[in-house]
């Protein structure tokens, strides 16, 4: 586990369950909630998370074929194009598309390897 940004906590368990604990004053632990938390609390709706990445205010995390953000958004620092907060994680559609299938956004067939 670690502490990627002053005053909160990410972590990965072995399963990849993401875990979040302390400040959460823009949503950034992810749980639905506003309330800081002294002990580690599990980020409902994710799995299988491979990344975790984490600013003052906010927070994200990949799969293999999705990424997902959450907190304040206040510079769009979240990539959803929009301006508040979100307490919950929320999938980046764009970002999925790009690391998932990028030669799909060139309009070429799947590159041979």
């Amino acid at each position: 586990m670690r502490k990627p940004s002053p005053g909160a906590g990410l972590g990965l368990d072995r399963d990849g369950a993401l875990w979040a604990w302390g400040r959460n004053a823009e949503g950034q632990l992810g749980d639905g909630t506003l309330t800081p938390r002294n002990a580690p609390v599990q980020v409902p709706g994710l799995a299988g998370i491979t990344a975790i990445s984490a600013g003052a205010n906010h927070s994200l995390a990949l799969t293999p074929t999705q990424s997902f953000a959450w907190g304040y958004d206040d510079f769009s620092q979240l990539g959803l194009n929009r301006i508040g907060e979100s307490g919950l994680p929320l999938r980046i559609p764009a970002l999925r598309l790009w690391w998932t299938r990028p030669w799909s956004l060139l309009g070429t067939s799947r590159p041979r390897f």
